[in-house]
């Protein structure tokens, strides 16, 4: 089994790191370089998962339920043993179909029904319909780029001109500049009331020494 390790370390050297290949690939391309078991027959893909989720190869050895430091020289690192635990773990889970990317998907629910509005592709366009899942529905089909349509006129109608826009960014800007003279202001006030504090002192320290 060392063998075979070694075998797979050498040639997914060259290439890329084993665990990104699935387990059935890495069997093929292994076993038609050669490579065999003890009884001289072909490894399964559970002989080589076996393979590689055994710490021996990093240097660790299982004894009893156990892990212990080896004296052996480990022929991987550490680090790429756990990215290959990590990497077959993922591969081993159910993955979940992909959803078509549909514009509003999950966006809208039904004014009739309270349903979900649902997307379905017919004949190269987009169409819009509630699931209609909890009563019975009279409403129908709509093309999605109609449905766009409607939005876009909607936002117009409550978009703001750009008039209005200038008109508040000049009225925050003149804001801005009043505020920033007032604080001028009192800070320049504040600066002359203390220096009159300092020449009223000056005079008093002044006097009391003659």
């Amino acid at each position: 089994m060392l063998k075979g390790y070694l075998n797979i370390i050498h040639y997914f050297n060259r290439t890329a790191q084993p665990c990104e290949y699935p387990l059935a690939q890495i069997r093929k391309i292994i076993n038609g370089l050669g490579f065999v078991g003890k009884k001289g027959k072909m490894l399964s893909v559970s002989n080589y998962q076996y393979l590689l989720q055994n710490p021996f190869y990093h240097g660790l050895i299982r004894y009893g339920g156990e892990f212990y430091e080896g004296k052996h020289e480990p022929i991987i690192t550490k680090k790429l043993f756990d990215l290959c635990q990590e990497v077959m773990a993922n591969k081993s889970k159910p993955k979940s179909p992909k959803l078509k990317p549909y514009t509003y998907r999950g966006f809208f629910r039904c004014g009739e029904c309270g349903c979900f509005i649902t997307t379905e592709t017919q004949k190269g366009h987009n169409y819009l319909r509630c699931t209609k899942r909890k009563n019975p529905c009279s409403q129908r089909y709509a093309r999605e780029d109609a449905i766009t349509s409607q939005i876009r006129e909607v936002i117009k109608k409550v978009s703001l001109s750009s008039a209005w826009v200038n008109a508040s960014i000049n009225y925050f800007e003149n804001e801005k500049m009043k505020i920033a003279q007032a604080e001028s202001s009192f800070a320049q006030k504040a600066r002359n009331e203390l220096v009159e504090i300092e020449t009223k002192l000056d005079r008093r320290i002044s006097r009391e020494k003659i």
